[in-house]
């Protein structure tokens, strides 16, 4: 029997990081190199090519194995990084357990521990994942008899209610260099989420306005442009150096592209939380250029 995993137990059966990429090293199989660590969509392609499912079902990690090569490539990049951290969880406390073992009570457990009061969001997320396996494993595969997580009332979830004010806005705003001001104004302009934004490619502008097929839903919609949005992308087509395969704003490298995430959240969660909102004063300062209250385009329109 094998030495158990010190580190990675989320990844699946064989596969293990080396240096900078996945590597599949089944015993008594010379290891291969997959892809680079990161890319999971290349990861589960290669493994649901590689690997036959197994021909018959003896724990739950045999489930989440299953469920990594057939169903996490479909979903989006972001929930699939998330699903995989809630699965290396998953696996340490139940994966060693028959799928009909695990107990309405069980799960109940898991998500309220006795003496602690920290980490209890990340649990709700981690059944609810735990959820969405078995919801294959029974009503696909029919391998399991039923789904221990449902009816199980989770952990109380408090929104946030903290208003970022146009004074902290604008010092965010004049803090940044002129590439993430951009980004921050396309945010509040057309209300799209930050990875939309920083993947926007020029060959969606189109003189009518940007057409968007959103990463998270699959939704296509268009924002209209607006004196206000054509301002924006101006001072983007200036930026030097402009960017490869047509990216309007995003830096080419990773490190870089984490310096736009924060500000670009935080001007698309004040456009979120605008919704409604009456236009004069309604949108933080320093506006873009253009008429005022503009934020989301004069009309988003589904395609």
């Amino acid at each position: 029997m094998g030495r158990p995993r010190k580190g990675n137990r989320h990844l699946p059966k064989y596969v293990t990081v080396r240096g900078k990429s996945y590597w599949y090293a089944s015993p008594g199989i010379k290891a291969t190199r997959i892809c680079a660590v990161g890319d999971t969509k290349a990861l589960y392609e290669f493994l649901a090519d590689k690997m036959e499912p197994a021909k018959q079902v003896r724990t739950i990690n045999d489930l989440f194995d299953r469920y990594l090569r057939e169903e996490l490539p479909k979903l989006a990049p972001a929930t699939q990084k998330n699903y995989q951290l809630h699965l290396g969880n998953l696996r340490e406390w139940c994966g060693h357990m028959h799928p009909d073992e695990l107990e309405p009570r069980d799960v109940g457990r898991y998500l309220r521990p006795d003496g602690v009061k920290t980490g209890l969001i990340s649990r709700n997320r981690a059944i609810a994942t735990l959820s969405a396996v078995y919801g294959y494993a029974v009503g696909m595969w029919y391998v399991a008899n039923r789904n221990p997580c449902l009816n199980i009332k989770r952990n109380k979830m408090k929104r946030r209610s903290r208003y970022v004010t146009d004074v902290e806005y604008g010092i965010a705003y004049e803090a940044m260099p002129p590439r993430v001001k951009i980004a921050m104004d396309l945010a509040l302009l057309t209300g799209q989420r930050q990875g939309d934004l920083l993947a926007l490619r020029w060959d969606q502008v189109t003189k009518d306005g940007i057409y968007f097929q959103q990463g998270k839903t699959g939704k296509k919609l268009e924002v209209a442009m607006s004196p206000a949005l054509e301002e924006v992308l101006g001072r983007a087509k200036k930026l030097v150096p402009q960017l490869p395969r047509g990216i309007c704003v995003a830096y080419p490298r990773r490190v870089a592209l984490l310096e736009l995430r924060l500000p670009v959240d935080l001007a698309t969660s004040d456009a979120g939380d605008l919704q409604g909102a009456p236009v004069d004063g309604a949108v933080h300062v320093p506006r873009p250029a253009g008429q005022v209250g503009e934020r989301r385009g004069d009309v988003k329109r589904s395609v």
